[in-house]
């Protein structure tokens, strides 16, 4: 006879342990990009009330996220999530290649 596990260690399974990694590492790629790109912003402006309303803009996803938490509970959650992470790895990825191009950057005059 097996002894009972405690809900601890039923909870750190193999499968959980690779998404709670995943999720930590998104949570700070996100808090890093957001810190980024409003430094790029003031950069490429020189105002700070450009650069304010981008760490604000930024900060919408989490004040909305009671509302969204409400519409996600009714609909599938995976495909959600998958399409989330795809277009923000896509915008990120399209604002890097415009700082690499040229198309954006402190010598661009957008």
């Amino acid at each position: 006879m097996t002894p009972p596990q405690s809900a601890a260690t039923r909870l750190w399974t193999r499968n959980f342990t690779i998404y709670w990694l995943a999720s930590l590492q998104s949570v700070f790629g996100n808090a890093l990009t957001s810190v980024v790109v409003a430094v790029q912003v003031y950069d490429q402006t020189g105002q700070p009330s450009a650069m304010g309303v981008t760490l604000a803009l930024g900060m919408l996803p989490a004040l909305l996220s009671p509302l969204a938490g409400v519409v996600v509970d009714r609909v599938p959650v995976r495909p959600l999530l998958i399409a989330g992470d795809l277009l923000r790895g896509l915008l990120v990825l399209s604002l890097a290649a415009g700082l690499l191009g040229g198309q954006a950057g402190p010598g661009c005059s957008g």
